[in-house]
């Protein structure tokens, strides 16, 4: 992949990811494909100061922990207050490495995937959801598992 794109991807994007991860993704990008930055262009990364903002003001209700996906604890924390508020104030401290944790599982869940081929890519088509590459005639995702609407 060309070393400019990948340059203009870091510093747009590095502040959703750990900072000692940051070399780790350089690399894998140089080695990926135009469709694999695509789709990394395409996801939505939750911002940290942003879910630090949430967690002040709603973590005692466990809306941060919904939002970053973590079901349990975001229930444990609605149920019981955020144990009486502590569970609300560790997370002030943790959740925006914790979102940065997230970002990262994200982008290289996609960057994991195997390379698609320019010969295949009038076969192949993505999934909406998870937007792995699937071939044409496919019900469901083989990634993530849903079924797939296709209009003959």
């Amino acid at each position: 992949m060309d070393q400019q794109r990948i340059d203009m991807f870091m510093v747009t994007h590095q502040k959703y990811f750990p900072v000692d991860k940051i070399p780790y993704i350089r690399e894998k990008l140089l080695y990926a494909d135009e469709n694999k930055l695509m789709l990394l262009n395409m996801v939505e990364y939750k911002d940290p100061t942003v879910m630090l903002i949430v967690s002040i003001f709603l973590g005692y209700l466990g809306v941060d922990r919904f939002m970053l996906g973590d079901i349990g604890m975001g229930v444990l924390k609605l149920l019981t207050g955020g144990v009486c508020g502590v569970l609300a104030i560790i997370d002030w401290f943790s959740i925006t490495d914790k979102t940065k944790e997230s970002n990262f599982s994200s982008i290289e869940s996609i960057l994991a995937r195997a390379n698609t081929t320019a010969n295949t890519a009038t076969s192949t088509s993505f999934c909406g959801y998870c937007g792995a590459a699937i071939p044409s005639n496919t019900a469901f995702c083989p990634a993530c598992g849903k079924q797939l609407n296709y209009k003959q």
